[in-house]
């Protein structure tokens, strides 16, 4: 496995890794993803449930979905991803469907910042959201728990790592960025069954935390006998770092985490004023080297190791190979600071071209109120013509997908139309009814109600007021 750029920084050698190969939008979880589908059904499972932060989750969705594509029903397998409440995009991405067979199912569960939830909890939520779809007439076999499952898939690519040599050795160090741990105890794993073969490597991990928000340094999870039993209450556990992805108040990988210390490999915790620098540091690093390492947060924080306070901690000297492990999506992601000045771009982009749309029938758009017909009757458009020329569901739809880049509240209003309807509407917008899609428009504008009378940008009311002019140009194309 290559390093995807060697750099040289005050006498020390860094080399940049990943298990992501080149030109794939594949994430770390990716790897692996098949096995633990097959590692569930070994033990007799056809439920797979997970607590995820996005990307095992969609690695598993996937996964399932390819096993399911070749087997007969009682053969498939159904995934229910528990995830924490607020986030639209994941919860609507997660829920999927074939031939009538729900096999991926986001649970979301409201307590995640109040409650861990321990495997056989996992196993119950997993139950009782598979039981909502029994319709379909699966017969659950059994369930597994993979929140904290390690494929040998990852072992393998850890010792490809490993093994290499840099600069004509093998790494002194190797950063990796750590939340459950499961990349960190792989390398662990692959470093153990290397040196066992009497290979000579004596590589350091250095497991790379979010200070104040891992449970390699901190308890914040505590048992309590309740009215409903022993629940495991979370405690003091308010993460603010933006590498969010690492943050978390338990593991149930922390003992050979903590074991892993004892072994003599490293971890260091970093503020979150460090996460933003290591990431700004990536991307800083990567134009100088003609590459591209715009990475998500969590994935970048072993940079930090490039900082002279936390490669002091670690022990690193001049002379040193140093390995920086990048996860998450990998070269293919976006940080946080970056996605939101794309967000601001792709809004002030869509505003512009509802403007230059709206500038075709003379600027009525901007009026509080405009009815198809009258920029007809008036003279100023041909109607037939345009609307020839430009499909109304089309706009309706493409400006739906260009709010989701930029407005929550859109999905929101998406995924109560869903339900109002009990179905499992498909990412295409096209294919949506052209009444369901009419109501999802006015559904965010109902949402946005109070936004709207307050609106002094007149860009944006000039987007508001578009959707509305979409929808009664619809009705009005219905009736003739």
């Amino acid at each position: 496995m290559p390093a995807k750029l060697s750099f040289d920084r005050k006498g020390v050698g860094y080399h940049v890794v990943q298990f992501n190969g080149e030109g794939t939008l594949e994430t770390l979880k990716d790897f692996g993803a098949d096995e633990t589908i097959h590692y569930a059904i070994n033990q007799g499972a056809n439920i797979i449930a997970a607590i995820s932060s996005g990307n095992k989750a969609n690695a598993l969705k996937k996964a399932a979905f390819r096993h399911n594509t070749c087997s007969p029903l009682e053969e498939m397998v159904r995934v229910v991803h528990i995830i924490g409440p607020g986030d639209k995009y994941m919860e609507t991405g997660l829920r999927d469907s074939d031939a009538g067979f729900v096999y991926s199912i986001p649970y979301v569960f409201g307590e995640m910042q109040r409650k861990w939830l321990t495997p056989e909890d996992r196993i119950s939520i997993a139950a009782t959201a598979s039981e909502q779809y029994s319709h379909d007439s699966f017969k659950a076999k059994g369930i597994v728990d993979v929140t904290h499952f390690i494929p040998n898939e990852y072992v393998k690519k850890a010792e490809e790592i490993l093994l290499r040599k840099y600069n004509g050795r093998h790494l002194d160090y190797l950063g990796i960025p750590v939340g459950t741990g499961s990349a960190y105890l792989a390398f662990r794993t692959a470093l153990k069954n290397l040196q066992s073969r009497g290979i000579d490597i004596t590589a350091k991990l250095v497991g790379i935390v979010p200070k104040g928000e891992h449970p390699i340094y901190h308890k914040f999870v505590f048992t309590h006998d309740t009215e409903n039993g022993i629940e495991h209450i979370i405690e003091k556990f308010d993460p603010v770092s933006t590498a969010n992805k690492l943050s978390c108040p338990w593991t149930d990988l922390l003992p050979e985490l903590i074991e892993a210390k004892r072994e003599g490999h490293i971890f260091i915790e970093v503020d979150k004023k460090s996460v933003v620098k290591a990431n700004i540091r990536a991307v800083k690093v990567g134009k100088k080297h003609g590459q591209r390492l715009t990475l998500e947060d969590s994935g970048s924080v072993a940079f930090s190791l490039l900082d002279p306070t936390y490669a002091k901690q670690a022990g690193i000297n001049a002379g040193d190979n140093v390995g920086i492990f990048i996860t998450g999506r990998g070269l293919y992601a976006t940080p946080s600071w970056e996605q939101k000045r794309i967000e601001g771009e792709r809004r002030l982009q869509f505003i512009k071209e509802v403007i230059a749309v709206s500038s075709l029938i003379g600027g009525l758009i901007s009026a509080p109120i405009v009815l198809p017909y009258l920029a007809g009757k008036a003279g100023l458009i041909n109607y037939d013509s345009h609307m020839r020329q430009v499909s109304i569901r089309q706009q309706k739809t493409e400006m739906i997908r260009n709010i989701l880049h930029y407005d929550n509240t859109m999905f929101e209003a998406l995924s109560e139309i869903d339900k109002k309807y009990e179905r499992i509407l498909p990412y295409d917008y096209s294919s949506y009814p052209d009444p369901i899609v009419d109501e999802i428009i006015l559904r965010y504008l109902k949402i946005n109600e109070e936004k709207i009378l307050k609106a002094r940008d007149p860009r944006d009311v000039t987007v508001f007021e578009q959707l509305r002019f979409l929808v009664m140009m619809g009705e009005e194309l219905k009736k003739k």
